[in-house]
């Protein structure tokens, strides 16, 4: 999952991680409109080697944070729902990290910790109910 402010070149981006030209994969805009609205999922799993182990990658695009007419509440939610979905999250910024860009990323590292602290209590409960 690609994340980060509106035309700071997620799509363009994923497009190269996918070795597709721009008129073929995530749309890319130049004007100031945006041009990924909500979060957008590649059709088709990619299949790449990662340290000698074959794994399944599917690329997703997200709306920019900031974009014309949404709320800071719609871009949370987006934001909220690509970090659950993802084993990994790629925050790309065009420019130097500022204040907004710290406060989502520390919202992640809550998250994460979050699940992490609820799948360790459920797998302890799990031990303790079987005995292990």
């Amino acid at each position: 999952v690609v994340i980060g402010p509106y035309r700071s070149g997620k799509s363009f981006l994923l497009n190269q991680l996918l070795g597709v030209p721009c008129n073929v994969g995530f749309g890319v805009g130049h004007t100031r409109e945006t041009e990924t609205k909500g979060i957008w999922v590649w059709g088709q799993p990619q299949k790449i080697t990662d340290i000698g182990a074959e794994r399944t990658v599917l690329y997703v695009d997200t709306e920019g944070f900031e974009s014309t007419g949404r709320s800071n509440s719609y871009d949370d939610r987006v934001f909220a729902v690509a970090t659950v979905m993802s084993s990994l999250l790629i925050y790309n910024l065009p420019e130097t990290i500022r204040g907004s860009d710290v406060t989502k990323l520390s919202f992640v590292v809550e998250l994460a910790a979050g699940f992490y602290d609820r799948s360790n209590k459920v797998l302890r409960e799990e031990c303790h109910s079987h005995s292990c």
